[in-house]
């Protein structure tokens, strides 16, 4: 009778009695409990390799969103032209939408107090503005706050977080919470929020990253603001000394008496019309000379008395010649008193001068 074939093996269990059968029928030593051990390594390697690809992939989408977000905060006019607050709304539906997290919220520090310019509830869909927070009420949270991003996984077991967690996290089944400082030259100027309500979280790395450049958008745009605030007033400032400048010029030019002014070296700095017109000499050519410059028969008696005054004695007034445009000496009483810079320091010489040689000569008559 012709021998049929064999049945195919259609499961491990009957391909494993099969190996057996064959190894022990044949004598040889069997290979079963080593091919089974390498199937199960093969098997653990497979897995590995699948969770280790998973995890890459789910990161390299966490950090795609993260990067169109990121973008797209900084296109948007608002934050192009450093109008923070109308910009906060945007930042924070953003923030949620790349984080997959609850709420998000942006606070500015004013004054003693920080403001929350926009928190944003993704699950009602709402914006709530314009709540107050004081952090020295939280030191704990506020010592770390100052210095480094505040990760929490679980904010009921985290030191940083207990102190509010009954009064705010509970209240509002916060589990989870991921905050970044917004500094600007080492100061804290705002904090960028996330709160994760769906149970405790282990934040990633690159969220991590992605909350810190966004803490540093923010405090780019405050520290843009601070620098055009800043401009104005410099601006502003520099207007108000041009007209106080222009004020005094006219002022001066309106005394008849001739007056001059020098530095703490002695060297003229100006004068007003009538100074030029008695003395000859242009208000551009008598600045930052001295009187040895232009006076040196003269200038040891004006010199010695500026001196003393500079030395601190209180105001001076004394006779003297000048010698006019036209070369003629001039008898004169002169008065001069000291001016002070911003820290109170002698800064130089305010002098003026009256011409008495006709009274002197009708005086003599």
């Amino acid at each position: 009778m012709k021998k049929q074939p064999d049945e195919p093996v259609s499961d491990t269990t009957a391909l494993r009695d099969k190996i057996v059968g064959l190894s022990e029928s044949s004598g040889r030593k069997s290979y079963y409990p080593m091919l089974q051990q390498k199937i199960r390594e093969l098997q653990s390697e497979i897995t590995e390799r699948w969770r280790a690809e998973n995890t890459l992939r789910q990161t390299l989408e966490r950090i795609n969103r993260q990067q169109a977000v990121t973008a797209e905060i900084a296109t948007d006019p608002n934050v192009f032209h450093g109008r923070l607050r109308d910009a906060a709304p945007m930042i924070t539906v953003k923030m949620s939408h790349a984080l997959e997290v609850s709420r998000t919220s942006l606070w500015v520090k004013e004054g003693a107090q920080f403001l929350c310019l926009d928190k944003f509830d993704a699950r009602q869909g709402e914006h709530i503005s314009g709540r107050t927070l004081r952090l020295e009420e939280f030191p704990t949270y506020h010592a770390a706050i100052v210095r480094e991003t505040v990760a929490v996984e679980n904010v009921r077991q985290d030191q940083r977080t207990m102190t509010f967690a009954a009064s705010y996290l509970t209240p509002h089944g916060v589990e989870a919470m991921l905050d970044v400082p917004v500094q600007i030259d080492g100061e804290l100027a705002g904090i960028i929020s996330f709160e994760h309500t769906a149970g405790p979280r282990s934040w990633q790395p690159d969220e991590v990253t992605f909350a810190g450049r966004i803490a540093d958008q923010v405090a780019l745009i405050l520290e843009n603001k601070r620098r055009r605030l800043a401009e104005e007033r410099l601006r502003e400032a520099h207007a108000e000394l041009s007209r106080n400048f222009r004020f005094t010029e006219v002022l001066l030019d309106a005394i008849p008496i001739p007056l001059f002014y020098k530095d703490s070296q002695l060297r003229f700095l100006g004068c007003n019309r009538a100074f030029t017109e008695v003395m000859g000499i242009t208000h551009e050519a008598i600045q930052g000379k001295s009187t040895s410059d232009l006076w040196p028969d003269m200038a040891p008696v004006y010199e010695e008395n500026d001196r003393r005054l500079l030395g601190g004695e209180n105001g001076s007034a004394y006779e003297a010649k000048v010698r006019n445009k036209d070369g003629e000496l001039r008898e004169v009483i002169f008065a001069k008193q000291v001016f002070f810079d911003e820290r109170n320091r002698t800064d130089g010489i305010i002098g003026s001068f009256v011409d008495i040689t006709e009274r002197i000569r009708s005086e003599k008559e």
